[in-house]
C-alpha cells in the first residue's frame, strides 16, 4: 500500500475527514492537557478510535518541524467559510492529507482509515520504528493481549548476532 496514498473523497466526507485531522494536528501541537480528549468523531472513520486519545510527546517532540509546517501549509483550508476550496481529486490535497494522517497514526499510537479504505481499520495500534545498529533486544509491541489487527513495522539498518527483533509479544491475540 502506498503510505502516501488518501482516499477520493468528496463533499461533507472530505470536510470531516479534514477537519478531524487538522483538528488533531492542532491539539498534539497544543500540549494542553484538557485539548486531548475533545474529539468529535467524522462519521467517515471506519473503525473506532481507541480513548484516551493523547499524543506521544515524544513523537510530538520528534516531528513538531515537520507538523509546524503541515499545520501551516493546511491552514488556508481550516479558516472559516474556506473549506469549499478542498478539491478531493486533487493529488497534490490527498499527498498532503496522507503525510498528515501517518504522522498523526505515528504521534496517537494508531490507525486512522476512512471507509472504504482496504487497510486496517482506525483504532487499530501501528507501531514503526526505524532503527540503526540493535545490540540487545527491540520489542516493536508488548501487551498481555492484543484484540483485533494491529500493526509492527520495523526497519533495523544492522542487527549484530546476537540481538533480537521482536515485532509483536503478546500472551493472548484475539481477532484480527
Amino acid at each position: 500500500m502506498d503510505p502516501l496514498s488518501f482516499p477520493v473523497l468528496t463533499g461533507a466526507a472530505l470536510t470531516q475527514a479534514f477537519t478531524f485531522l487538522y483538528g488533531r494536528l492542532s491539539a498534539a501541537l497544543d500540549r494542553r492537557a484538557e485539548a486531548r480528549d475533545r474529539v468529535a468523531v467524522p462519521d467517515v472513520l471506519q473503525g473506532e478510535l481507541r480513548f484516551p486519545l493523547s499524543p506521544d510527546e515524544l513523537e510530538v517532540t520528534n516531528r513538531e518541524e515537520a507538523l509546524i509546517a503541515m499545520r501551516d501549509a493546511l491552514e488556508v483550508f481550516s479558516d472559516q467559510g474556506q473549506g469549499h476550496l478542498l478539491d478531493g481529486s486533487n493529488e497534490g490535497v490527498r499527498r498532503s492529507l496522507a503525510r498528515l494522517r501517518g504522522a498523526l497514526e505515528a504521534v496517537y499510537g494508531q490507525r486512522i482509515t476512512f471507509v472504504g479504505e482496504e487497510r486496517p481499520a482506525t483504532g487499530s495500534p501501528v507501531v514503526d520504528q526505524r532503527l540503526g545498529t540493535v545490540r540487545g533486544k527491540v520489542t516493536g509491541m508488548y501487551a498481555e493481549e492484543v484484540s483485533g489487527r494491529a500493526q509492527v513495522i520495523q526497519d533495523a539498518r544492522t542487527v549484530e548476532a546476537d540481538a533480537e527483533v521482536v515485532g509483536i509479544k503478546s500472551k493472548r491475540i484475539i481477532g484480527g
